[in-house]
């Protein structure tokens, strides 16, 4: 299921900013591809050590339960502080 999600978000991955996967849920949802959120982040932890689409699938098998754990941390943390910030934007006006 991941090499799928890679192969079809590739470029959205690559892109993630913030821990905001809703280009690639999009996506992967217009193309009727299942996943979860610990699919999203396994995906996002590949694609964002390598520098082409056949790197990130030749190592999906590589990447170590660390990378992930440090991957998600810090999406969670991005989640986190963008949504501090929108209540702190939605308080202000």
């Amino acid at each position: 299921m991941i090499d799928e999600i890679i192969k079809a978000s590739y470029i959205n991955l690559k892109n993630v900013k913030k821990g905001n996967f809703e280009s690639v849920k999009d996506e992967l949802e217009l193309l009727d591809i299942k996943y979860t959120e610990d699919d999203l982040v396994k995906a996002l932890a590949i694609v964002s050590k390598s520098s082409s689409i056949n790197e990130a699938l030749k190592s999906i098998d590589e990447i170590d339960s660390d990378e992930i754990a440090v991957t998600k941390t810090n999406v969670q943390s991005q989640q986190k502080a963008e949504k501090l910030k929108k209540e702190k934007i939605k308080k202000e006006v």
